[in-house]
């Protein structure tokens, strides 16, 4: 990669780090999280196989012009409290980001460039694409199985009355945010592919939108908590996008009509570069 962009969204700064190093580390795999814990008052540790691994990043740069201005953009955007989102560019042209938060900077001052190294780390260890993808399809079936068109408004490569497919082009899952459109009653969302489905038990009407985030674990009808009408099959996991094409049925039991809509946002999910 040539270049790294720090985006440090709360500030509304960037920053782009260029002559970079040659052996930036961490972005090929990610690393292991100890899933050996020792809880308070228990004697012994415990093993937790459910914890996710993350990703450690390092990289060097050198500024070699307005070097007092650009030195001070640098430690602005790097300024520790927020999660930051770094981009960049693969050799074979993936254009990928990160969410980081950042551990320390190295910055010495020098008179003629500034050379520095930055220490970094993803809480996420997966590598998402910076084009956030767009999937919308109308009910499949209706009222016990009466199939209709399914409308396909964005490029989905493939689609038909019963079904419509996804294609996650990453090597890893991919965690979608999905968004329900009434009207209708209780509804189904399935990924044929994994064998996953998410049972929505509510009411909705015409003007109303649940919106189901797979990656933080939040439903919501607009401001209103409605997690408790999610039935999640296997239980307690949440559907996702494997590597490839998904095929996706979504369905209403009762009061739909050619307004009611699920929409698909995700992003290519990497396992590394």
């Amino acid at each position: 990669m040539d270049n790294i962009t720090i985006i440090n969204k709360e500030l509304n700064q960037q920053f782009v780090c260029t002559d970079i190093g040659t052996y930036p580390q961490g972005f090929e795999f990610p690393s292991a999280r100890n899933v050996f814990i020792d809880p308070p008052g228990r004697p012994g540790s415990l093993y937790i196989s459910s914890l996710s691994g993350h990703r450690s990043l390092s990289w060097q740069g050198v500024i070699k012009t307005d070097i007092a201005a650009n030195r001070r953009l640098l430690s602005l955007v790097c300024q520790i409290g927020s999660l930051k989102t770094i981009q960049f560019e693969t050799c074979d042209g993936l254009a990928l980001q990160t969410d980081i938060e950042i551990e320390s900077l190295i910055n010495p001052y020098r008179h003629n460039s500034s050379p520095y190294a930055i220490f970094a780390i993803a809480p996420d260890y997966k590598l998402l694409s910076q084009q956030l993808i767009t999937a919308q399809t109308g009910i499949t079936q209706v009222n016990g199985g009466t199939p209709i068109p399914a409308a396909i408004p964005a490029p989905i490569p493939g689609g038909s009355s019963l079904s419509f497919v996804v294609n996650n082009q990453g090597t890893v899952n991919a965690q979608p945010v999905l968004m329900v459109r009434g009207p209708g009653t209780n509804f189904l969302i399935q990924n044929i592919t994994t064998g996953q489905k998410i049972n929505l038990n509510l009411t909705l009407l015409s003007n109303e939108t649940v919106t189901i985030n797979t990656k933080t674990s939040i439903a919501t009808k607009g401001n209103q908590n409605v997690y408790g009408s999610v039935v999640r099959t296997p239980a307690g996991s949440w559907l996702y996008l494997a590597p490839g094409n998904n095929t996706i049925v979504f369905d209403a039991q009762s009061g739909s009509n050619a307004n009611t809509r699920l929409t698909i946002e995700y992003r290519h999910s990497y396992g590394g570069i």
